[in-house]
């Protein structure tokens, strides 16, 4: 079948070569078909077809094959059938001896015996095809060569960020070492004498309580002296007679014990816990008299203030607001138990 094609060739009519081609190829799926089915009838008719195709282009083309051709188609026809190769359509070329060579490629068949009277197949040694290759090696050629990268410097060390800064706690609630010597009545006189500024009223009731009354700090009291213009607070050091006034809030409601009356409830209070709250480091007190003993209640504290100053103090709801420069001093060495007195 190579051969009648390659004798196609020479026609040198185009529409005819059309022609001549559209029926070699109904000629060649006919044989493919008849060979793909085992069909030996089908392929004896493909060589009539053949035989005829090949005289059609001798008598209207003038197309005749020597025996070197006649020889060669016969021999392809056989490998054929016998399902070796499969011949693909070759450019058109000039019809000569040197000129008739098998055109390229390969046919999958079925293996047919050849006819009785017909020459046995020449083997011819077949080009095996390249190994394919995957998408991913064909790019790898094709890409040019990478270059190396330079080498990355490490980062440096992330540094350690410093600990955040915690609030200072505050120091566990330690009672004063009690004062020795003198009794404290004689301290709180020694204390009247020296300041004639302190009531001595006050100082008197508290050496009373003191005398009558377990107190836990006998170190420190407190007198918060409502007298003048502007409260005083006179803290009072019972190991040496030393005493500390600072300014001191009174309540905005006057005097009073009534609950929400804004106002300082008079008499002896003995301080208890501290803690912080809405006015940084305070100290509660309680009330051991019946004109202050709703001051836990009213949440009377002991706390820090910037109305108070050091000659002058403001309005509170009747707690006794010192200034923030002191307040914490104060609360530390009044704290757990001590005796205050509110008088007027």
């Amino acid at each position: 079948m190579d051969v009648s094609h390659l004798l196609l060739a020479g026609v040198k009519d185009n529409r005819a070569f059309i022609e001549e081609t559209r029926r070699f190829e109904a000629i060649r799926v006919a044989a493919e078909r008849a060979a793909y089915k085992g069909d030996t009838e089908g392929l004896k008719g493909a060589l009539k077809d053949v035989q005829e195709f090949r005289r059609r282009l001798s008598e209207q083309h003038g197309l005749e094959p020597t025996e070197q051709e006649e020889a060669a188609m016969l021999r392809r026809f056989h490998e054929f059938i016998a399902g070796e190769g499969r011949s693909q359509v070759p450019q058109r070329v000039s019809v000569g001896a040197g000129a008739i060579q098998p055109g390229p490629g390969r046919i999958s068949g079925v293996p047919v015996q050849p006819s009785a009277g017909t020459r046995p197949p020449i083997p011819s040694p077949q080009r095996q095809p390249p190994p394919a290759r995957s998408p991913w090696q064909t790019a790898q050629r094709t890409q040019p060569p990478r270059r190396p990268e330079p080498e990355r410097a490490l980062p440096p060390p992330r540094r350690s960020l410093p600990p955040r800064e915690q609030p200072p706690r505050e120091p566990p609630d330690e009672v004063p070492a009690p004062a020795t010597g003198p009794s404290p009545s004689g301290v709180l006189a020694q204390v009247a004498e020296r300041n004639p500024h302190i009531s001595r009223q006050a100082l008197t009731r508290v050496s009373q309580y003191l005398e009558q009354n377990n107190v836990r700090n006998k170190r420190y009291v407190a007198v918060a002296d409502y007298r003048g213009p502007t409260g005083r607070f006179h803290l009072i050091d019972m190991s040496s007679g030393r005493v500390q006034s600072y300014a001191v809030s009174r309540g905005a409601g006057g005097y009073s014990n009534r609950h929400g009356s804004h106002a300082t409830s008079l008499g002896i209070y003995t301080t208890a816990e501290t803690y912080s709250g809405a006015h940084g480091y305070s100290l509660r007190v309680d009330g051991r008299e019946s004109t202050n003993n709703n001051a836990r209640r009213r949440l009377v504290v002991i706390h820090g203030a910037d109305y108070v100053g050091d000659n002058y103090a403001g309005r509170s709801w009747g707690c006794f607001a010192l200034s923030y420069r002191y307040v914490r001093g104060v609360i530390d060495k009044l704290k757990q138990g001590a005796v205050l007195i509110a008088h007027r």
